[in-house]
């Protein structure tokens, strides 16, 4: 494991503190594993220039210092990793646990109980919450979604449903990806959810973007959200 990976060195914090040594990353940090080396280096280079915005600024920061060698390393690192089956468990259903953001900034349970309405949300919970806060590389997430969401975001993804073109395009026929394309199928839906709408508010503009401009243009925040359920429904 590279040191870039495993050892913070300041201003730069180890790759593995928010993205863990499987790769598979949380919520808040998003997926490594597997990631072609070249679009690895293409999104360094991205956060590098500002084309890419960190919401935190973490990453725009972090590209910013690190050299290119220590981002091959890193890239050549989780291009290797294999994503792990079962880290996401689709749950559809009008309610949810109550819960709050909490330690790691994970969303974890309320202690005293209960359920709230779910409403149009995503809410991803840990299904071990102290292996997920002590980041345990083999410990997944539930992802509550609306009832009809997986459905929905199938026909959004496959077809286009007369709002955006098929995903199978440019991610493959089995959304594994393809070439320097990505894979989505099987990665996390806040994470989804969350390029898809800076694609679309140009919070992701980098050269590769541009492809993805007629994906996001007519989607709500609603379809985001549906194909997100959809994509995390999928095995990788």
């Amino acid at each position: 494991m590279p040191e870039v990976v495993i050892r913070s060195q300041e201003p730069v914090k180890a790759c593995t503190a928010c993205h863990m040594a499987s790769g598979m990353g949380h919520p808040q940090s998003g997926h490594l594993a597997g990631l072609p080396v070249d679009y690895f280096i293409a999104q360094m280079a991205d956060f590098k220039s500002g084309a890419r915005k960190d919401s935190a600024k973490w990453m725009n920061k972090f590209a910013v210092v690190i050299s290119d060698q220590e981002v091959r390393q890193a890239a050549e690192y989780f291009a290797v990793l294999k994503p792990k089956p079962g880290w996401f468990k689709v749950i559809e259903s009008d309610t949810v646990p109550r819960s709050y953001i909490g330690e790691s900034r994970l969303r974890l349970r309320a202690q005293d109980g209960g359920e709230e309405p779910l409403g149009e949300r995503l809410v991803v919970l840990a299904m071990n919450e102290e292996h997920a806060i002590s980041k345990h590389p083999y410990s997944g997430f539930e992802v509550w979604a609306p009832i009809g969401s997986v459905a929905r975001g199938k026909e959004l993804s496959s077809t286009g449903a007369g709002k955006t073109l098929a995903c199978n395009i440019c991610h493959g026929a089995d959304l594994n990806g393809m070439g320097n394309i990505p894979r989505i199928r099987g990665i996390d839906p806040t994470y989804v959810v969350r390029q898809l709408y800076d694609f679309q508010t140009g919070n992701r503009a980098g050269p590769l973007s541009a492809q993805m401009k007629p994906v996001v243009d007519r989607l709500s925040e609603t379809d985001m959200a549906d194909i997100a359920a959809y994509l995390a429904s999928l095995e990788p």
